[in-house]
This record gives structure tokens, C-alpha cells and sequence, in this order.
């Protein structure tokens, strides 16, 4: 697989898309990754091209992001099936917790069915925003992202815009 360690992407007033890469660097990896490792270094987002993603930014030291986690498994379970791929991105850097307890501890009893990716060092985060998460960002199956928002989904004022994002891009498939 490919693993990304940095890319500068291109925003376009025209699209208002990020629709192009103008810096990639980036190798090879053969390694197996599990669920709850680190990565390496970023996430390679283009190993899921076709298909919606969903990225679920959350601290770890945060209450909402523990209580969120079960809205997310709830939309992973409806929309897996029709192409939804899911990531949690958090930073562990300031907890006790690893990546993988976290996902042992706090999921809400469930067994996360998607990678839970650390990013202490904002790599991916960063792509997107600064404000701090929660932060729920949808790609569509052209790696256009189209829907990218602070706060939680637990609040119907994001909650909202987001389901209808995601119906939408999940329409496109």
C-alpha cells in the first residue's frame, strides 16, 4: 500500500473543492496495520476511491467524542453496505490511553468495524481544520470532500447537514 507522509492539496473558489494535489510525498509500505495501531505516518485516503469516507475527528480526553461514538457506529452499520467507509482520527498524545484502548474502552460496548487512526501530530487533522474536534468531514467517491464541520453530530444543527451530505454523496455511488 501506499502510505502518505505529507500532501498539499489545492483549493478551488471555482469547485470549492479541493480538487488537486500540488505536493505528495509519499512510499511504499508492505507492513500489516490493525485496528488501533499507529499509522506509520498519514492515512492513505485514495486506498478507498470509490467509495464515501467518512472522517471522524475526536480527542480522547473528551466526553462528547466518547458519546458520539455510538451515533457513529449507528450510520456505520446502516451505510456500510452501501459504500460508507469510516475513520476515526484522535490524538493521544496527551492521554494515558494507547489508540487501541481507547477503542477497547470507549466505544460504547461496540467492537469498532473501522480503523481508529492516531494522529497526535495533527498531520491529517490539519488537512482540514484547526479549531480542535469534534470535526466530521465527508469525502464522496470522487475524493471530493462535501461536507467538512466543527461540533458534534450529537447537536441536530450538524447532526442534519451531515446526514443529508452523506445521503446525498452515498446517492452518487
Amino acid at each position: 500500500m501506499k502510505i502518505y507522509n505529507k500532501v498539499i492539496l489545492e483549493w478551488s473558489e471555482e469547485t470549492q473543492n479541493y480538487d488537486k494535489v500540488v505536493y505528495e510525498d509519499s512510499y511504499e509500505y508492505d507492513g500489516e496495520l490493525s485496528l488501533g495501531m499507529p499509522m506509520p505516518c498519514d492515512w492513505n485516503l485514495y486506498d478507498f476511491e470509490g467509495k464515501v469516507i467518512w472522517l471522524v475527528f475526536f480527542d480522547s480526553n473528551n466526553y462528547t467524542s466518547f458519546e458520539e461514538a455510538e451515533v457513529v457506529h449507528y450510520y456505520y452499520d446502516i451505510y456500510h453496505d452501501q459504500g460508507l467507509t469510516v475513520a476515526a482520527v484522535g490524538d493521544f498524545s496527551q492521554n494515558s490511553y494507547t489508540c487501541q484502548e481507547w477503542g477497547d474502552n470507549h466505544q460504547q460496548g461496540y467492537l469498532p468495524q473501522y480503523p481508529i487512526l492516531e494522529d497526535s501530530q495533527d498531520n491529517i487533522y490539519s488537512l482540514f481544520d484547526d479549531a480542535g474536534p469534534p470535526y466530521h468531514v465527508i469525502i464522496d467517491h470522487n475524493m471530493q470532500v462535501v461536507f467538512s464541520s466543527p461540533g458534534t453530530i450529537l447537536d441536530p444543527s450538524v447532526l442534519t447537514p451531515f446526514v443529508d451530505a452523506l445521503i446525498a454523496a452515498l446517492d452518487e455511488l
